[in-house]
């Protein structure tokens, strides 16, 4: 479970210090990364109660991310748009399942 809440963590920081990609608006990019963040959860509960078979979606996940990340970087790069970011990403991961 800790590792589970250190991974929830280092995304959702990185979700708050960076933003959108590829043409997207705040809505779409905060529903892409909320959507990324609730797989990565699934995937790491999965793995704690002992299923290795997800280790290869998480490494395939990990590597999308670092190129979503670079881009959200660009992308919102002001304190404003990173702060209504972070408050989209937050409405959007509350409808994780």
């Amino acid at each position: 479970m800790k590792k589970i809440l250190t991974i929830f963590g280092v995304v959702l920081f990185t979700s708050f210090s960076l933003t959108s990609c590829k043409g997207g608006g705040i809505e779409s990019d905060s529903e892409m990364m909320a959507e990324y963040m609730c797989k990565v959860i699934k995937l790491s509960e999965k793995k704690e109660a002992g299923d290795l078979s997800v280790e290869v979606e998480m490494k395939k996940l990990e590597t999308e991310a670092d190129s979503i990340l670079k881009e959200l970087k660009i992308k919102y790069s002001s304190a404003i748009d990173q702060l209504k970011f972070q408050e989209a990403v937050k409405k959007e991961f509350l409808k994780c399942e």
